[in-house]
């Protein structure tokens, strides 16, 4: 499991093959899990990279949730 800080949360994420970057982005009530079984086709194809967003799956959910709209 692989994780990075990010404005104070830590963030799920893994990377499966080389090359082009394949950025997958699950949608709200889902996690990266939607991406597991295309993620080896895809690793094949360029560098895919999975993760989960704030609050969702394996991410880190910061209390409060907020966001800054300046």
């Amino acid at each position: 499991m692989s994780e990075l800080r990010v404005n104070g949360a830590s963030l799920y994420h893994e990377e499966h093959g080389s090359g082009e970057p394949i950025l997958c982005i699950h949608g709200t009530g889902s996690s990266s899990i939607l991406w597991v079984d295309p993620a080896a086709e895809l690793g094949r194809r360029g560098r895919t990279i999975l993760y989960d967003r704030r609050g969702f799956g394996r991410s880190e959910r910061p209390s409060p949730l907020t966001m800054d709209v300046n």
